[in-house]
């Protein structure tokens, strides 16, 4: 992934990231961790915030722990001091962010990047690259389709209306005659940003050519008899 959610609060408030992710009143399923035979660790999608616990849809508040950033991407995982057994187990935070929400946008960001810089023969990052060796443009880039896609997602109904910001970058990035649309045209150089898959890089002068022998003389022409003029 292009950016962690460190790297992208590094960009965004945590309680804008926090409205970008979050549905109200969530209630995310959780299964015990496959690491923990005992049963009674679980990961959440959910970082940086409060997290409730529930046993078939019954609030608790005792009984457990919050390991956190334990888990994958800093994710917060529940410890529970006794396996809560064959219960329904889920969590909800009101003030978190959801990791699983900011890496599905990520997932649709790097595609819709990775589409026109590709067909243009540029070698794009992978999605698991380091994120130090992402070029600043495409992390750029990243960022504002990442929060549009979150912005416009429709479990999450309004945001744009909150920040309008958002689709005003998107456009800038997406939209007709936006950065990725002319990338998408050839008009958008990404030389000196990403190596080049092709024989002769764009936007350059073309092969010199070998040098063509002319041969010239002053023989006139001759039609019927006359000296022709040309």
């Amino acid at each position: 992934m292009w950016r962690t959610v460190d790297g992208f609060l590094k960009v965004i408030s945590a309680k804008k990231l926090s409205d970008l992710t979050l549905e109200p009143k969530e209630h995310a399923p959780l299964t015990a961790d496959v690491a923990d035979p005992a049963g009674q660790t679980f990961t959440t999608p959910f970082a940086r915030g409060a997290i409730i616990p529930y046993f078939d849809d019954l609030e608790q508040t005792t009984g457990f722990t919050i390991s956190r950033g334990s888990g994958v991407n800093g994710r917060d995982r529940l410890l529970f001091a006794t396996a809560p057994g064959a219960v329904q187990v889920s969590a909800s935070s009101p003030d978190g962010i959801n990791v699983d929400a900011y890496e599905t946008a990520a997932v649709g960001a790097q595609a819709l990047i990775r589409g026109p810089v590709d067909a243009q023969l540029y070698s794009v990052p992978a999605d698991d690259a380091d994120p130090a060796t992402i070029p600043p443009l495409l992390l750029t880039w990243f960022d504002a389709i990442v929060s549009y896609l979150l912005a416009t997602d429709p479990r999450r109904p309004g945001l744009l209306r909150v920040y309008p910001e958002l689709g005003v970058r998107y456009q800038d990035v997406c939209g007709i005659g936006g950065d990725l649309s002319r990338v998408a045209k050839g008009t958008f150089s990404l030389r000196g940003v990403l190596p080049f898959r092709g024989n002769i890089p764009p936007f350059s002068p073309p092969p010199a050519r070998e040098p063509e022998t002319v041969e010239f003389t002053s023989r006139p022409k001759v039609y019927s008899g006359g000296r022709g003029i040309f």
